[in-house]
């Protein structure tokens, strides 16, 4: 009887695409389904009395994002909603370069310590996911406010404040940025860096020159997973800010809810979509050129 080696696998369900099975039919249901009735939505028409939608195919939903009519029936650019957006994109790229600052020093310097010192810290870095968001952030409302800590040792209150969401959104996704850094800067071979010391190199000449781009793709990463959710934000500009200076997660919510123009909340949410995917275009690219 003729043996068969052991590395031979028997064809049956059990392959690697039947393993993933359960993980694609799972986004299909619960992402896939979801983003294309949100599509469809955008292109239709807003119902009678505003509730819901009537399924007549228009373009009316892009046209009030971007332009508005007058009594006169001329046309010109909507600029509430076009600052809205525009605000939205500074905000979250000035979250993304602060946790960009702060993040890249605190994953190198977790990833120079010993294995067991790494492992403490990580877990503090960890602490936030442990809590849910909404009580962090009521958390916040109460540091911010009137007779607040911050109040108490001499700062103005913030809260309701730009400034409030600022910060709401930094602390949010500071460890984010921190964390995909780290799981790079942990694979930095530090005899590179003592011979760069060693050839007369200052700590900045290493920084740049040799452990930045050793790390760039923890980088890319953490760009990415901050400024995304940032762009979108919800909660934080809610709470800390009152929604005084309106994002464009916050306007999404006011056309789905009080607006009731579900075809102008799906259009919003449909740019929203594409410059999320534009992001991950662009650093998918950066990566590539990096690693060739």
């Amino acid at each position: 009887m003729k043996l068969r080696p052991i590395t031979q696998r028997e064809p049956g369900i059990y392959g690697p695409g039947s393993v993933a099975l359960p993980a694609y039919v799972t986004g299909i249901l619960l992402v896939g389904l979801p983003l294309i009735v949100v599509i469809v939505f955008s292109f239709l028409q807003r119902g009678e009395f505003g509730s819901g939608v009537i399924h007549k195919f228009t373009l009316d939903a892009y046209r009030t994002v971007f332009f508005e009519t007058d009594l006169m029936g001329n046309q010109s650019l909507n600029f509430s909603f076009l600052k809205i957006i525009f605000r939205s994109i500074m905000l979250a790229f000035t979250v993304t370069v602060i946790c960009l600052i702060v993040g890249i020093p605190t994953a190198i310097w977790i990833a120079l310590q010993k294995k067991s010192t790494q492992r403490i810290l990580i877990a503090l870095v960890t602490i936030p996911f442990w809590v849910n968001v909404l009580a962090r952030t009521y958390a916040w409302m109460l540091l911010l406010a009137d007779g607040g800590l911050f109040n108490q040792i001499g700062a103005p209150v913030l809260l309701y404040t730009s400034w409030a969401t600022f910060i709401g959104l930094t602390y949010a996704f500071l460890p984010f940025m921190v964390l995909p850094i780290y799981a790079s800067a942990e694979k930095l071979d530090k005899s590179i860096l003592e011979a760069a010391f060693d050839l007369g190199a200052s700590g900045w000449r290493v920084l740049i020159r040799i452990v930045i781009p050793m790390i760039r793709f923890g980088i890319f990463a953490g760009i990415a997973i901050v400024f995304i959710p940032a762009l979108g934000a919800y909660v934080q500009p809610s709470l800390l800010g009152g929604n005084k200076s309106m994002l464009i997660g916050s306007l999404i919510n006011d056309q789905f809810g009080e607006s009731r123009n579900w075809p102008v909340g799906s259009a919003l949410a449909v740019l929203l979509l594409l410059m999320t995917a534009l992001i991950l275009l662009a650093t998918r690219r950066r990566k590539l050129e990096f690693a060739s």
